[in-house]
């Protein structure tokens, strides 16, 4: 990329005026909103001149610490250093090579960028610091399901003695069945030296509120790590240990997790772990911005600076939610006309809130500036400065495979609680529908596994990161919610397999009618939108294309079909185990008319991104062998069988790059 003369800092491209309705919503900061990032380069010069321009090629006498990982890759080859005991030089830049390069300069150096717009990315592997993450996320959902178990109602009376059948709980007493006011834990003592027998259950909707507010505020840290890793290289000791940082304040994050029913002032006992949750991720994303600020001054790139800055904006605002969240967990309790402190539910549920928006503030963010920029480049013409100078591309491989991983993670929930479930002793009558509970999750899992993996591209070219900003930013949000359903359905199954008999009117029987019927609608619901994102809503959904295939059309709207018995099963009366029952059935019909949409009447855009070669053949397959038949008869040239078209054969390879053709 050639660096600009000094006259040439006028040639670069600024936004142009805005309309004038963009001044009542706050819109004319352009800076603040993201629309023209600022570029903080102030002591950039040492690097480089800070207006070089992004979009022509690199000048050969630029230094090696301006080059991307690939731009590096490709100096290396031309010089034919670099290379391995082969003596060729190395075909993909790693992070090994990357020090081997940097030896001298392993305490401490900026971070390198991968890749620049317009090249050929190189093959990134997951590293063992993301191992270890997502490790930690197997926990958080464990504790996410500890959550939501004592929100509802009497868990542990209805798992160890279905007292809800019987109508008392083991300390005496009447059913909660009939009224959600006076539902009780049975655990005697819980952690935090809390008496568990005198707290109300918080409720469904507040359990979930609180476990989203968790979930989410994690999952802001696993995509700010992911999409760091993706753009940027840190082959220095100091940035690992920041990195050692980070994991070690994930992990204390994690561990404070507890059920929210515990947040509320009970004596002269207060639970803090809301409290200190909030500032493990405030301390998390405090290092987070050290490390953008960084760049965002020091860096030698331009599009690196100014993504950066915009960065810092956007998490800035998040700390500020947060640091809101976190005073409202410190105020003093209410008390009543006794002098006895008041439940605390308002003002959990206002930190929670508060949690969730500093969480998903990035996703909106983001959604508000590609959506402004197509509408202004659509309607009005205005083109804003080129992503070549705003943005670093990812590896979309590397967040590809990232996902998936994750999303598996996510997937654990469901089968450890298939493994760690206590299984009811022989000869009891519950044996059968706990078994039935059993299977229906196994299968359970295979469809929700199938109805993320089935749309998911296997080539990071047909990925919605890879078409444009807006689907980036869209897919992103409906990927967190596809991974909090999927949390929720495993937490689901752990309920019901502690109580699978109960009585359909019970309420602990509604609430999980409720949790199982939001978590597959919204897991299952996720793929419509999804799918499109990879392929274009216009090519996904439009008239032509409905009319053009009836048969996916009519997959689509059996699909949409499912979605609403899902919905609207939570008012059938059932109990527990018929429940899954149900739900499991839904999930596979989905899952079958998914697989026919995409693989029989799909359109050749889709099974190509699918990585699936080519759709079913509906024709009888007897067709051809009379066709072969009649051509033996007729002495034809078909007689002799196929024709066999060479095979290349890439293990094969020789070191030159060029392959040889086996038949």
């Amino acid at each position: 990329m050639a660096l600009a003369t000094e006259g040439a800092a006028d040639d670069v491209p600024k936004a142009p005026r805005e309309p004038r309705w963009l001044i009542p919503i706050g819109a004319r900061n352009a800076t603040v909103w993201g629309r023209q990032p600022l570029d903080l380069g102030w002591l950039a010069g040492r690097y480089g001149d800070r207006h070089e321009v992004a979009v022509t090629p690199w000048h050969p006498s630029v230094k090696n610490d301006t080059l991307s990982l690939a731009q590096w890759a490709e100096e290396e080859r031309a010089h034919g250093s670099g290379g391995g005991a082969d003596g060729h030089a190395h075909d993909r830049p790693t992070l090994a090579s990357a020090k081997h390069h940097t030896a001298g300069r392993m305490v401490y150096m900026l971070p390198r960028v991968r890749h620049e717009f317009g090249e050929e990315q190189h093959h990134l592997d997951p590293w063992w610091g993301d191992m270890l993450m997502d490790l930690a996320y197997v926990g958080v959902c464990y504790q996410l399901g500890t959550i939501i178990k004592y929100s509802i109602t009497e868990y542990g009376c209805s798992a160890s003695h279905g007292s809800e059948a019987s109508g008392s709980t083991p300390g005496g007493g009447d059913s909660s069945s009939g009224s959600d006011a006076h539902r009780q834990l049975a655990s005697p003592s819980g952690s935090h030296g809390v008496d568990y027998d005198s707290l109300d259950c918080p409720g469904l909707a507040s359990g979930i509120l609180t476990a989203a507010a968790y979930f989410f505020c994690m999952f802001r840290v696993w995509s700010i790590e992911t999409a760091w890793r993706a753009r940027f290289s840190n082959p220095d000791h100091v940035h690992f240990f920041l990195d050692l940082c980070i994991y070690f304040l994930i992990i204390m994050g994690g561990q404070s997790i507890t059920p929210g029913v515990l947040f509320e002032k009970v004596g002269d006992h207060s639970d803090k772990g809301l409290q200190e949750f909030c500032i493990y991720i405030i301390a998390i994303f405090a290092l987070w911005l050290v490390r953008m600020g960084e760049v965002a001054i020091f860096h030698p790139r331009m599009p690196a600076r100014r993504a950066c800055a915009s960065h810092l904006v956007t998490y800035l605002l998040s700390l500020t939610a947060w640091g809101l969240a976190l005073m409202v967990t410190c105020l003093p309790s209410s008390r009543d006309e006794h002098g006895q402190e008041m439940p605390r539910h308002s003002l959990h549920l206002l930190s929670s809130l508060l949690m969730v928006l500093g969480a998903v503030w990035p996703d909106m963010r983001a959604l508000y500036m590609t959506s402004l920029a197509w509408l202004l480049r659509r309607g009005y013409g205005i083109q804003m400065l080129p992503k070549e100078q705003t943005r670093v591309p990812i590896n979309v491989t590397y967040m590809l495979h990232r996902c998936s991983e994750f999303m598996f993670v996510m997937l654990g929930e469901t089968v450890l609680q298939l493994i760690i479930a206590e299984r009811p002793p022989p000869g009891s009558p519950h044996l059968g529908a706990y078994i039935c509970v059993l299977l229906n999750g196994f299968l359970m899992s295979l469809c929700m596994v199938h109805s993320y993996f089935v749309i998911e591209p296997h080539e990071g070219k047909h990925h919605a990161s890879r078409r444009d900003a807006l689907a980036a930013a869209m897919y992103l949000v409906c990927f967190g919610v596809k991974a909090f359903s999927i949390t929720l359905v495993g937490v689901g199954f752990k309920l019901i397999l502690h109580s699978p008999v109960l009585p359909a009117s019970s309420s602990f029987a509604k609430d999980t009618r409720d949790e199982l019927s939001i978590a597959t609608t919204v897991c299952f619901g996720m793929p419509m939108l999804m799918h499109p994102l990879h392929t274009g809503f216009k090519n996904y959904y439009r008239r032509k294309t409905l009319k053009s295939h009836p048969g996916r059309s009519a997959m689509i709207v059996l699909r949409v079909v499912v979605l609403l018995a899902m919905a609207s099963t939570t008012y059938v009366h059932l109990q527990p185990w018929e429940v899954t029952c149900v739900y499991t059935g839904l999930a596979v019909l989905s899952a079958i008319f998914t697989h026919v949409q995409l693989f029989v009447f799909g359109t050749n855009h889709e099974v190509e991104a699918a990585g699936v070669g080519q759709k079913a053949d509906l024709k009888p397959h007897w067709k051809p062998a009379l066709e072969m038949v009649d051509a033996h008869t007729n002495g034809s040239d078909l007689a002799d069988g196929p024709k066999l078209e060479p095979r290349v054969d890439a293990s094969e390879a020789d070191a030159n790059g060029s392959v040889k053709t086996v038949v």
